[in-house]
């Protein structure tokens, strides 16, 4: 019963398909799809969840429209990628409580279907602490959150940090899913795919150390995860399915964007192992390679087009072996 005012170019009407495959229609006036930003002017929560390479465009956004009117209670929410989002959104908007969020699960928009499909299952996790204005709204947030079914935690800033470093591991495999070509079960099916997503989560897992950060288990233990999936495909295959559930077409948020010619979020996934190992004087050269060899295709694409012979595109993953140098 709650009205919802979302800053979109998509139609008015959407189909929300879930992770168990049931169909919810979601239309006017329950929900408002608009591209005038200066809706949201009166919002108790707004949620941010635009790529992170468009956070400080949104932040800009933000910061103009709240300014104007004085809502200083409203609270922000950043359902992205990455672990420096809120403070990105918290430079443009000093006097607002802006909260990080982790979104375990895969969403994937349908352009054909004019859908949003849950493609994995999992749970949303918020910040919260001790100066949330109008707790009483975000209270009821998260109560009507799981009233859809969907699991939602909350915890404490410094939980927080933890949890996006652990969903950061898993996103290590967001550029090895967009360099197949292929979905994400089909990915993981391949011993040397996993290989390689072994070697990125192992290499970040000792920056990590350097670094003094503990990352919270997201789907498995994160210091098992990469003996896990350098195991025989045929074990793998096995345990998968209790580690995670993910539908047969599900594809990364990486995969989708080199599908549509987007630029992708690398610099925010294996960019910040990279970027974090130089804070700490260490060294990460698998990540930093991959986000080298994202940024080539980002390139080659840019030349031209979606023409993926031209581009070499998909590549093999002895081809991707011999890049990172593995």
């Amino acid at each position: 019963g709650k009205k919802i005012r979302i800053k979109s170019m998509l139609a008015a009407q959407q189909r929300l398909i879930n992770n168990r495959g049931n169909i919810v229609n979601v239309q006017a006036p329950a929900l408002t799809v608009t591209s005038d930003a200066s809706l949201l002017a009166d919002m108790d929560i707004i949620i941010v969840s635009v790529k992170a390479t468009a956070t400080e465009e949104a932040g800009t956004v933000l910061q103009q429209v709240l300014g104007r009117s004085n809502n200083k209670d409203c609270i922000v929410l950043s359902f992205q990628n990455g672990v420096g989002n809120r403070e990105i959104l918290g430079d443009f908007l000093p006097s607002h409580n802006v909260l990080a969020s982790m979104v375990e699960f895969n969403v994937m928009w349908d352009r054909d279907d004019a859908s949003f499909h849950q493609t994995t299952g999992g749970f949303i996790t918020m910040e919260t602490n001790n100066h949330v204005a109008n707790e009483d709204n975000f209270k009821l947030f998260c109560k009507l959150l799981k009233a859809t079914g969907i699991q939602t935690n909350v915890v404490t800033s410094k939980s927080i940090q933890e949890i996006l470093y652990g969903k950061l591991l898993i996103n290590l495999f967001n550029p090895v899913n967009a360099l197949s070509g292929v979905s994400v079960p089909d990915t993981l099916a391949v011993y040397k795919w996993r290989a390689i997503y072994a070697a990125c989560w192992q290499e970040a897992l000792q920056v990590y150390e350097a670094a003094g950060i503990n990352p919270a288990k997201i789907k498995a233990n994160p210091k098992l995860m990469p003996t896990l999936l350098r195991l025989p495909s045929w074990l793998f295959l096995c345990i998968q399915f209790f580690i995670a559930k993910t539908d047969k077409e599900a594809k990364s948020s990486m995969l989708q964007d080199f599908l549509n010619g987007n630029k992708t979020e690398i610099d925010f996934i294996n960019g910040q192992v990279v970027k974090l190992a130089e804070q700490n004087g260490t060294d990460a050269p698998i990540n930093k390679k991959m986000v080298s060899l994202i940024h080539s295709i980002e390139a080659e694409h840019d030349k031209n087009g979606n023409d993926n012979e031209k581009m070499g595109y998909p590549l093999t993953p002895i081809e991707v072996e011999k890049y990172l140098g593995l």
